[in-house]
């Protein structure tokens, strides 16, 4: 369909209205990572100057803070479950930042960065179907000898990560378990993180059933209805989770980097956090 005029300004004036405490928590949220961040890109760290668990959070923290910015510009606009996907990769990141930091940081962080060569080995897989599949002339000489090289040493790391973890196959992903159990493994507030946010969400990102049943409107005899518009549906939950979700990495971020004083500022906003949601439910209890 054709959307009127001003049609996503008027939703978005209606959701800045309508949860402006809520953004502007958010916000806040957003500028105090800005600034931790903008502090330890002044001080010109190098990759050898840090531990492999730093090198780990400061590009989870980066992907996170993206996905926290789009989250709120998709509510503003009325598109609450389409902001809850992006909270699912949130919180699969949390799950494994709080699993590696909690479980075993030193050996977790070397399983996670070496398991780069299992994917470049699926990458490997990925060009050469590729290639077969759309017959693209094979190399030659200089260059078939370097690819190889690449494909052996790939191949070798593959064998020592088998090996080192007793792993033919990672069953899962890079820890060898599933989201759901590296949660469980990583305390009852990753636990419950999983079963809320994680899975709520999945059912979303899989199409499942019960999820796809509130994008059609069949009470109507004989008629069905899209219900694929712009709304609030799932705009205040995914404002409230990403808050939720993206200040426990943030607080992880922060003590990593003995940012003291942005970890004391942000027990202030997650104290906000809870007057603004217990005010919510006063409100509508």
């Amino acid at each position: 369909m054709e959307y009127p005029k001003d049609f996503f300004e008027i939703i978005k004036r209606n959701v800045e209205n309508k949860y402006k405490e809520h953004l502007e928590l958010n916000k806040r949220l957003y500028n105090l990572v800005t600034s931790a961040i903008e502090q330890i890109n002044a001080k010109g760290l190098r990759d050898e100057e840090l531990d492999l668990f730093s090198l780990i959070v400061i590009p989870m923290l980066a992907k996170t803070r993206k996905h926290y910015n789009s989250i709120q510009e998709l509510c503003k606009l009325g598109f609450g479950e389409e902001a809850g996907i992006i909270v699912r990769s949130m919180a699969n990141a949390l799950i494994d930042l709080t699993y590696i930091s909690r479980c075993g940081k030193d050996d977790l962080s070397e399983r996670w960065a070496r398991f780069d060569w299992i994917i470049k080995g699926h990458k490997v897989e990925i060009a050469e179907m590729m290639d077969n599949r759309y017959n693209v002339p094979s190399l030659q000489g200089v260059e078939l000898k370097k690819w190889e090289a690449i494909k052996n040493e790939i191949r070798d790391q593959i064998d020592k990560f088998r090996k080192d973890y007793k792993s033919e196959q990672p069953k899962y992903d890079w820890s060898g378990y599933s989201i759901k159990t590296k949660a469980e493994k990583a305390g009852k507030d990753m636990e419950l993180l999983y079963h809320t946010v994680y899975r709520y969400n999945s059912d979303i990102e899989h199409s499942n059933a019960t999820a796809l049943d509130k994008y059609i409107d069949d009470d109507t005899p004989k008629k069905i209805q899209f219900l694929s518009e712009p709304g609030e549906s799932h705009v205040k939950d995914n404002l409230r989770e990403s808050f939720n979700v993206f200040i426990q990495i943030a607080i992880i971020f922060f003590e990593q980097f003995g940012l003291e004083d942005f970890k004391k500022k942000s027990g202030e906003l997650i104290n906000d956090f809870l007057k603004l949601y217990k005010k919510n439910i006063n409100q509508h209890g």
